[in-house]
């Protein structure tokens, strides 16, 4: 029997990533937001943003890829599997810990693109990239 461990996410980076060594082998942990959009229910009650947070592990190149160049604020998609552990913490109580251990990190966004792009469309200076449509005799099947 078959059987599947994947998680996708896209959400915004928490912190800035550090990266650490295990037995010499480079790994980094950072936190990820994914929000579920607020709604108005049909008796009006309003339901409020929620915004959930996942520990992501990486290991290897992706570790020093995640140093290298994601940062607090990025917009980025996760692929991976969840992973479940525990460890016995100081005061001798069994803490549980839920992980997503990424193999894939696409990178959406810069922190400041955002910002940067709003002030230029208030200054006039931006506009929205020109992307042409295919014509129907151009389509490659």
């Amino acid at each position: 029997m078959k059987t599947k461990n994947a998680v996708s996410l896209i959400g915004m980076i928490g912190n800035d990533v550090e990266v650490r060594l295990a037995n010499g082998v480079p790994y980094a942990r950072f936190s990820l937001a994914t929000s579920t959009g607020g709604y108005k229910k049909q008796d009006g009650t309003e339901v409020q943003e929620k915004t959930q947070w996942h520990n992501i592990v990486v290991w290897r190149h992706l570790a020093d890829f995640a140093g290298k160049y994601i940062k607090k604020g990025m917009k980025v998609a996760v692929d991976g599997m969840i992973t479940y552990g525990e460890y016995t913490n100081k005061d001798g109580q069994k803490v549980y810990t839920v992980e997503i251990l990424a193999n894939d990190i696409i990178l959406m966004s810069m922190p400041q693109q955002r910002g940067q792009v709003q002030q230029q469309a208030q200054q006039g200076e931006y506009q929205e990239p020109f992307t042409p449509a295919a014509e129907s005799n151009d389509l490659p099947f």
